[in-house]
């Protein structure tokens, strides 16, 4: 941990993570204070757990402390020995009810600690509501047929989670059933099955989106006369510009924006895949989105762009809907979801006066952050074809919006 200086600590943006030693790392809050976790292993999970926490900036001193009390929780943690759980073995038979086999299940499992308190609480929970009492119950083991699985599922089918859940404990049990000798086969695989061939298929809600030019022209200026406030026409003009989530342009930070080079680094952290290993999302900002940004006025590092009612709080994400909603009087025609959607059809169909694309689909993905980063050097690419052409499709979008004429 002796590789860390205070300089790499206070550089650290809001929501920003540091690794100082193996299963432990600082972390830079919102509120501008600085914790110290460690990951470690409980009930068979990997957990983060709180060592100590302190003010920002902080001075040598007391990044030397907190680094102490990381350790001194460590070998505090290392110590506790979970007192073994009585195991009381219980003879099973092919007469064994579904009940009997789950009691022996579960003691073996508590005795064990492969559940945490919290998941042994929720399906001890789930037993007692949807198994105790019901017909399969107490069935013997070896006489349980999908039939009665379907029977006892089919009528939680509003609750597809839960059905789910009970039918993977059920499952749990046959194959205890099955490692004892009692039973050949597992009955809740054939369950789901049939539950997956005679449920109603899962409707994918898609948000609504326009691919007019010249409606998406209509409403990005309608934008100007609504009677919101200053704030919120700014939000939802960004929003439009940069083509990102309503959250992510509303927690946006003034520490994000490099307006000198033109780029937006959003932290992992706020991002809807927050897999560390895709590094930050960096969005290019056409002239039009400085420009907006520059008529904000920039604040401190740590202020949000759009700020809230409350002091150290950022704009309601109900606001961009409900204004679109009700004062642009676009219902469910748009949405500020839309944007990305339209930007998504109408660049990844424009073509240059030869007919040949103007943008590669994977600099729009990058825009978008849906690109997938499953290999090492994914992170690398996506930097290069960000600053290659991701900007040119932002400012050709841009110029697109605000009707001015299209590079091709």
């Amino acid at each position: 941990m002796g590789g860390i200086t205070v300089k790499d600590v206070n550089a650290l943006p809001a929501g920003g993570k540091l690794l100082v030693a193996p299963g432990t790392y600082l972390r830079r809050n919102l509120n501008d204070t600085l914790t110290v976790w460690l990951r470690m292993k409980q009930a068979g999970k990997s957990v983060d757990i709180k060592a100590g926490a302190a003010d920002l900036p902080i001075t040598k001193t007391t990044l030397a402390d907190l680094l102490a009390d990381a350790v001194a929780m460590r070998r505090k943690e290392a110590k506790r020995k979970p007192a073994p759980t009585p195991l009381t073995t219980t003879l099973l038979n092919k007469d064994s009810t579904v009940g009997e086999v789950w009691d022996d299940l579960f003691q073996r499992i508590t005795a064990s600690g492969k559940w945490t308190p919290r998941t042994t609480k929720n399906n001890s929970h789930r037993v007692q509501r949807y198994l105790v009492g019901s017909t399969l119950w107490k069935l013997p083991i070896g006489e349980v047929q999908p039939l009665h699985i379907t029977n006892l599922l089919q009528p939680m089918a509003k609750t597809p989670d839960q059905q789910k859940k009970v039918r993977s404990l059920l499952s749990l049990v046959f194959l205890h059933s099955m490692g004892a000798g009692l039973i050949q086969s597992n009955p809740a695989t054939t369950a789901g099955a049939v539950l997956r061939v005679t449920s109603k298929a899962k409707v994918t809600k898609h948000f609504p989106t326009i691919t007019e030019v010249a409606r998406l022209q209509e409403i990005y200026k309608r934008i100007d006369t609504l009677d919101s406030k200053a704030g919120t026409r700014a939000a939802l003009k960004m929003q439009a510009l940069t083509c990102q989530r309503t959250s992510e342009v509303l927690q946006a930070r003034w520490s994000e924006i490099d307006l000198a080079t033109g780029w937006w680094t959003i932290p992992r952290t706020r991002m809807k895949v927050k897999d560390s290993q895709r590094g930050n999302h960096t969005v290019p900002l056409s002239a039009q989105s400085i420009e907006l940004l520059l008529a904000l006025e920039p604040g401190k590092p740590n202020e949000y762009l759009f700020k809230g009612r409350q002091p150290d709080t950022h704009m309601s994400e109900n606001t961009l809907p409900q204004a679109m909603r009700r004062d642009m009087a676009l219902a469910d025609e748009f949405v500020p979801h839309s944007w990305r959607s339209a930007f998504r059809t109408l660049a990844g169909n424009a073509e240059d006066q030869e007919g040949r694309p103007l943008f590669a689909e994977t600099w729009l993905e990058a825009v978008l952050d849906h690109q997938k980063a499953s290999e090492v050097e994914a992170a690398y690419v996506r930097k290069q074809q960000m600053s290659k052409g991701a900007a040119r499709a932002m400012q050709w979008w841009a110029d697109l919006l605000t009707a001015k004429e299209v590079a091709k």
